[in-house]
Order: structure tokens, then C-alpha cells, then sequence
């Protein structure tokens, strides 16, 4: 098994073994056979968690138990058909696993990277989240879309305008916007500070709706809030942000959010139902508020 970013980036020879990842099985990875994985993309946290601590030709041993909200994954798409048991026995169930590293090619740490590469991996994370978002991996594609956001983070304040040049961030000083100009000019692509808040929209919009189906409202909102002020023209960002707001039972805000999707989108059949929704919502809620202030009189 081979690890790092930079196997499948600056080595055409080297393909990283392609995998579905599945909700049935804990080990995301093919058993009994080599294969190439990168180290950072969220396959197997658990797999991961191994090799950060490996050495090359290290072989570690684990054991994976099934946890109590979790007793209908088996540890591995093998056993899964074999992962025909009762409760009490999937409790104490447990496998055995080794996992051998052959060799790790290093890869870059984001430091190290041009704002190109940054830019290039961040579009790659992003890609990589929409189609496990589609495959119902939902875990998977959070965890690609964090990805995304923590290189964007490192992005600021290396966009150009768009005539070509560069922003100068207050906190870079002379000789480091010299040497980074220099060095972006060879770059194949250098992103504009628009395209750069379009793209960190998108990816904290598409985070907030991962953190909807997984029913993490707080984080939803949060995430949406970023898109919105990052791009106020995203009207899928708003929608979320009202769905947040509604399952937090904020409806003020989600009144306001959804009440921004028919400003921009005026007629919107999904928005106008959804402040139906807010206020069906809040009218149950002051009623149930009500009856519970009552009793404190009798």
C-alpha cells in the first residue's frame, strides 16, 4: 500500500486504486491485496489513522468491534454476508486485521505548495465531494469539502485582479509578495479574487447541505452564513441557511433567509413552501410555549 497526495499528482505511472466507498462496512478498502491509496482523501479514516503512524514495510495490527448505534455494519464489505447475527452476538463480535505498507511516497505539505497547486487540489476536492455526494456517500463528501476549505483558507490573499495582477495582502510584506509574484507568474493558472469567493461559497454551501442530511443543523448554519456573506447572489446557500435556521427553530432567521431566496428568485414554489413550513412551526411552537407558561399561574 503506497500513501500521499503527490503519488497521484506528480506520478502518471502511479494510479490510485479506485474503490466505492460503502455505509454497510467499516474498511473502505479491498481486503487481501495491494493497492494505492491517498493519504489525506478520506477513504478509511481508519486505514488512515494507521499509516500516519507506519513506517515503510511496517505491518500493524487492529481490531474492529462494532459500536452499539452501528451493529448492522459489518467490519468489511467480505463479511458482510456473512454478518448475519443477533444483537448480543454483534456485540462481542470483533475482526482482526493486519495492514502492511510497502512504500509511501511523500507528498507536499500545503506550505510547500504554489497557490496553483493549492488551487488545483481544492477543485479536485471539490469535484471528489459533489460525486460522493451523488453516490449517497455523504461522510465522504464532508469530508472532502472540509478539505477543500482548510487549502482555500491558505488561498487568501493570493488571487489576482482581473487584469492580471496580483492582490497585495496587508500582511505579506515586500519581499514575499516579491517572491511569490514571481513564482505565480510561472503557474499555470492564478485564480481572481471573484472566482476564489465563488469557489469557497460553493464548497461551504455544499458543506452546510451535508451537514443537513447528517443532521447537524448548528454546523449547517454556520457553514451557510459563510456562503451567503461570501457570495449574497447564492441562492442555494440561503435555502440551507433557512433549513438550518427551521430545524434550530430560529424563525426569525429563516424567515429572512428563505425570504432572500424569493428577492432573488421571485416566485420560487420551494421557498414560498418552506416559509409556510417556518410559519406552521412557529405558530405550534408559541402555542406549546403557551400552555406551558399557563400552568406556571394556575
Amino acid at each position: 500500500m503506497e500513501g500521499g497526495e503527490k503519488a497521484r499528482r506528480q506520478h502518471s505511472s502511479i494510479r490510485v486504486t479506485e474503490h466505492p466507498r460503502s455505509g454497510d462496512s467499516v474498511l473502505q478498502v479491498p481486503l487481501d491485496r495491494w493497492l494505492v491509496l491517498c493519504v489525506g482523501e478520506g477513504q478509511c479514516d481508519v486505514i488512515e489513522g494507521c499509516l500516519e503512524g507506519m513506517r515503510a514495510g511496517e505491518t500493524c495490527e487492529f481490531t474492529v468491534r462494532p459500536h452499539q448505534q452501528h451493529l448492522k455494519m459489518a467490519p468489511s464489505d467480505i463479511h458482510a454476508a456473512q454478518f448475519e447475527m443477533t444483537g448480543e452476538e454483534r456485540q462481542t463480535k470483533s475482526e482482526c486485521f493486519s495492514l502492511q505498507l510497502h512504500s509511501f511516497t511523500p507528498g507536499k505539505e500545503s506550505w510547500q505548495m504554489l497557490p496553483a497547486e493549492k488551487w488545483t487540489w481544492v477543485l479536485s476536492h471539490k469535484q471528489r465531494g459533489s460525486q460522493r455526494f451523488v453516490q449517497g456517500d455523504i461522510w465522504g463528501a464532508m469530508h472532502s469539502y472540509c478539505c477543500a476549505v482548510k487549502l482555500l483558507i491558505t488561498l487568501n490573499g493570493h488571487t489576482r485582479e482581473k487584469d492580471g495582477v496580483p492582490n497585495a495582502d496587508g500582511s505579506r510584506d515586500l519581499e514575499t509578495l516579491t517572491v511569490n509574484t514571481e513564482t505565480e507568474a510561472k503557474s499555470t493558472h492564478v485564480q481572481t479574487e471573484e472566482e476564489y469567493r465563488t469557489i469557497k461559497a460553493e464548497v461551504h454551501s455544499n458543506l452546510s447541505l451535508c451537514q443537513l442530511k447528517l443532521g447537524q443543523p448548528a454546523k449547517a448554519k454556520d457553514s451557510s452564513i459563510k456562503a451567503t456573506a461570501l457570495d449574497p447572489a447564492n441562492v442555494k446557500a440561503w435555502y440551507r441557511l433557512g433549513q438550518a435556521c427551521l430545524q434550530l427553530e430560529d424563525f426569525a432567521e429563516a424567515r429572512q433567509a428563505f425570504g432572500k431566496v424569493l428577492e432573488l428568485q421571485p416566485g420560487s414554489a420551494s421557498a414560498q413552501n418552506a416559509l409556510k413550513q417556518v410559519n406552521t412551526k412557529a405558530k405550534e411552537f408559541d402555542n406549546k410555549l403557551g400552555k406551558r407558561l399557563s400552568k406556571m399561574f394556575i
